[in-house]
């Protein structure tokens, strides 16, 4: 990102994650899973200002995290470019790191990986790859960068011809996708055909299903309904096709003489009076004691 953000001149910078795997020699898909991890820390680097729509990617802006904000008020930044990791690097992101450490003076490993923000295992592992491939020099005074081009070291393990296969493929996958978005930007309408030209044969006419296509039960309702019925037809056409599934209702019991009709209420209950009692009412509704 600090690349990009070189390259746009800006804080703010709006790359692809093709381009920025391009940049930092790893895979898009790597670069993508790692911004998001980036973006979603509580105290992040860079913060998503823009989502990415159409041809533009997402925007960025990069920010000092609070808990370095102190150090970064007072520390002295090193001089020099960030550039771009080298196609013969690619894969090898610790490698990377320590060889943009190097200089033409000597340097001790340790401080190495401290510039380089790696333990001392992963510098040592780096040193002794960039000295296989005389990208790096030991002396006594410590590491310094070899003589050897990096061009010269992507031709000898293969790594350039990866790298142009690989540009190959994310300039063809962009172009498809161009061309996805210019397809539903337009607003030409295909003209109508008859039903016997070209277009005809685009679309298969459907047919009814075949019983082998049917499960076991599908197949038993299909024995039972009357042939010829178009309703019946597109049923079972839904149920091979989509699944569909036929809800039946369910059984109402026949209604007994003593229901009444229907939209009346049941009569209340009503209550033998006490012949006995002069003040008990039959009439009079029940209270609640």
């Amino acid at each position: 990102m600090a690349v990009a953000a070189r390259m746009d001149t800006s804080a703010t910078p709006a790359f692809g994650v093709r381009n920025l795997a391009l940049l930092c020699g790893l895979d898009y898909s790597t670069v993508a899973k790692h911004l998001k991890r980036l973006r979603e820390h509580p105290d992040p680097l860079i913060v998503r200002i823009v989502a990415g729509r159409g041809r533009a990617g997402d925007r960025y802006q990069l920010r000092v995290p609070d808990r370095y904000q102190a150090e970064a008020a007072w520390r002295r930044w090193r001089g020099g470019r960030i550039e771009t990791v080298h196609p013969a690097f690619h894969g090898t992101p610790t490698v990377a790191l320590v060889y943009e450490t190097l200089s033409s003076e000597p340097t001790g490993a340790a401080e190495l990986g401290r510039l380089a923000m790696l333990s001392s295992s992963a510098t040592t592992d780096a040193l002794r790859t960039l000295a296989a491939y005389k990208l790096a020099e030991r002396g006594p005074a410590g590491w310094r960068r070899g003589d050897r081009s990096l061009d010269q070291v992507a031709i000898e393990t293969g790594a350039d011809t990866d790298h142009a296969r690989r540009l190959a493929l994310y300039r063809e996958q962009r172009r498809i996708w161009w061309q996805l978005l210019d397809s539903w930007q337009t607003t030409d309408t295909v003209p109508p055909q008859d039903i016997d030209s070209a277009a005809a044969s685009l679309v298969p006419w459907p047919r009814s299903p075949d019983r082998a296509d049917l499960d076991l039960e599908t197949a038993n309702e299909v024995d039972q309904l009357p042939a010829g019925v178009p309703e019946l037809d597109a049923l079972v056409l839904l149920q091979a096709t989509l699944g569909a599934v036929v809800i039946k209702p369910r059984h109402r019991p026949e209604p007994s003489v003593n229901d009444p009709p229907s939209g009346q209420r049941l009569p209340y209950p009503r209550r033998q009076a006490n012949t006995d009692d002069p003040d008990d009412d039959a009439d009079a509704l029940p209270t609640r004691r």
